[in-house]
């Protein structure tokens, strides 16, 4: 299919969001086809595509991953071993930076035929980002703490008002664009993160998204970028993998 051509208009949409939060940050549409049946193969070939990107630039990356969970009846979850590790690798070599929506499923449990697998959209080397109302409190449908492990780093932000535009999304009505929508927020805050402060371990960046979180995780972009330089003093900076160098 012609990867200039939204059908859904899904991908317009979260692209839009993160131009309007980092607005000289360059964005690269990734288009993983086929749409309704995404598989692992499909992923790490995007991956692969973005740390050529990264290696190109000569700078690291960010990526937004706003797909997953869409209920338990019907579920799309990035649950692969060989994935989650290819998100590890690639964190490890500071190239890409994965931001994940941490799914719209509810708050259902991980289901029986997932136990043992660790979901990438909660993976310790990921960003997981739920959904608030415009009275910041958690979305009903937002997935606000993923699977997995409950130390991995969780931001959420209000998508009230962000229409989604395709039919695929209208179950979601005026409460916005799922939790797809949250996800470019803190992609362009991680962008600009890496903009002010090239060159430190992304560990950092994470860390700093954590220490300044409001009430229910609340992303406080500003107060994030600028306790980067200070990451380090958080406690959950000691639960963040470690680069070879131990840095």
């Amino acid at each position: 299919s012609d990867p200039w051509h939204d059908e859904v208009g899904h991908g317009s949409m979260v692209a839009g969001i993160a131009a309007a939060g980092a607005p000289e940050a360059m964005i690269y549409p990734v288009k993983v086809s086929p749409a309704d049946a995404i598989t692992s193969t499909a992923i790490l070939a995007a991956l692969d595509h973005l740390a050529g990107l990264a290696l190109d630039l000569r700078q690291p990356v960010v990526a937004n991953l706003s797909w997953g969970v869409e209920g338990r009846e019907n579920l799309v979850l990035p649950c692969s071993a060989l994935v989650a590790q290819t998100i590890e690798m690639l964190d490890r070599e500071q190239l890409v930076l994965t931001c994940w929506a941490a799914g719209n499923n509810g708050g259902l449990p991980q289901p029986d035929e997932l136990a043992g697998y660790c979901c990438t959209n909660a993976h310790r080397s990921s960003v997981s980002c739920g959904a608030l109302t415009r009275n910041l409190a958690p979305q009903a449908y937002s997935s606000s703490l993923g699977f997995c492990s409950p130390i991995h780093p969780t931001v959420m932000a209000p998508t009230y008002g962000v229409l989604p535009y395709g039919g695929g999304y209208a179950d979601l009505g005026e409460v916005g664009g799922g939790t797809s929508a949250c996800a470019p927020l803190v992609a362009a805050t991680l962008a600009l993160m890496l903009s002010q402060w090239a060159g430190r371990p992304f560990r950092d960046y994470r860390a700093a998204l954590r220490a300044t979180a409001g009430r229910h995780h609340l992303l406080q972009a500003m107060a994030a970028i600028q306790a980067v330089p200070q990451a380090s003093r958080h406690n959950s900076w000691a639960l963040e993998p470690l680069l070879p160098s131990g840095i």
